[in-house]
């Protein structure tokens, strides 16, 4: 949140007090092995449909199996092709109010990955979502 802060020209500091307490929650999300034939006998199945995060940022850690998509500014869908060892920030809608969108959320959605499946199922999946229950007022523009 302080690179944040440096990037939006404020404070480094800036959001400290609205993170800084206990009340804050790390959400850990996990989306079960998924058998490869869901996807072959459901036309347009996807592992998590499009939608974009409530809170201030998830992290994505990056396998090497693909399959999250993001939304471009021009409306389509582009894979977040993995690179391994990284983790993708998406910024969540809880962001996007308190930078007065600034910075917007990021619209994705989890589609078949593709690569292989093992055993005919696609591993499992993890992400981590960072929410803070505290509302500072949005940023003003400069």
């Amino acid at each position: 949140m302080r690179a944040i802060a440096l990037g939006l020209g404020l404070e480094e500091t800036f959001f400290d007090p609205f993170i800084s307490d206990a009340d804050n929650n790390l959400r850990l999300l996990h989306y079960p092995p998924t058998a490869a034939s869901v996807f072959k006998s459901n036309a347009g199945q996807v592992r998590a449909g499009k939608h974009s995060d409530y809170g201030t940022v998830t992290l994505l850690f990056q396998d090497m199996r693909g399959g999250l998509q993001v939304r471009s500014p021009q409306g389509s869908w582009v894979d977040a092709t993995p690179s391994e060892g990284t983790i993708v920030v998406n910024a969540g809608d809880l962001l996007a109010r308190w930078s007065n969108k600034i910075i917007t959320s990021t619209e994705h959605q989890v589609v078949e990955p593709p690569s292989q499946p093992v055993d005919g199922q696609h591993p499992a999946r993890y992400s981590c979502a960072y929410v803070s229950p505290r509302f500072p007022l949005p940023i003003q523009p400069r």
